[in-house]
């Protein structure tokens, strides 16, 4: 994966001197929404310790992440790692002790999170609907071209996150939710 170099408009908005704000700014990248109206928001849902990160995991983020349109997918497997994406969406992804935006297969950020244990992504599908398709196991190519997909089909969020378990679990196939 390649990190295209974005502070997610922090310079911009004259923010330079905030710390611990990668959750801010991935997710001003993935929405396409400025960093300060980000900051404004998070600021209103964790105003103790705004200055020391965000709580991306909690019931709170969750709520703020699914009102503008994103889901949670958690990491099934605890061997899970940022190594490679799908090329094709908007996410917001969670790696031990970071968040990072990821759109079009390009990692945005500051800093390059490739090769980080996985603790989930949020993906952006304001519809509600997701394409879930895996990786054909027995692909020798580049196991993210389209054409080695095969799509499971256009479920709903809690449909899913179960097929991908299922798939993880049966098959050990990777799965991806978009």
């Amino acid at each position: 994966m390649v990190l295209r170099f974005n502070d997610g408009g922090k310079a911009a908005a004259g923010m330079d001197g905030i710390k611990n704000d990668c959750a801010i700014r991935a997710v001003a990248i993935a929405s396409g929404r400025d960093y300060l109206s980000v900051f404004r928001d998070l600021a209103q849902i964790f105003p103790a310790n705004i200055h020391e990160g965000v709580e991306v995991t909690s019931a709170k983020f969750m709520s703020y992440m699914r009102d503008m349109g994103f889901v949670f997918i958690p990491s099934i497997d605890p061997g899970e790692r940022l190594t490679q994406f799908p090329d094709v969406g908007r996410f917001v992804v969670l790696v031990k002790g970071h968040a990072t935006a990821i759109v079009n297969g390009l990692i945005e950020d500051v800093v390059n999170a490739q090769g980080e244990p996985l603790i989930g992504y949020y993906t952006y599908n304001p519809k509600g609907l997701h394409y879930v398709y895996y990786v054909d196991p027995n692909s020798q190519i580049d196991e993210y071209m389209p054409t080695q997909r095969v799509t499971v089909g256009l479920l709903s969020t809690t449909a899913a996150l179960e097929v991908r378990r299922l798939h993880l679990i049966n098959y050990r196939r990777k799965v991806y939710v978009v």
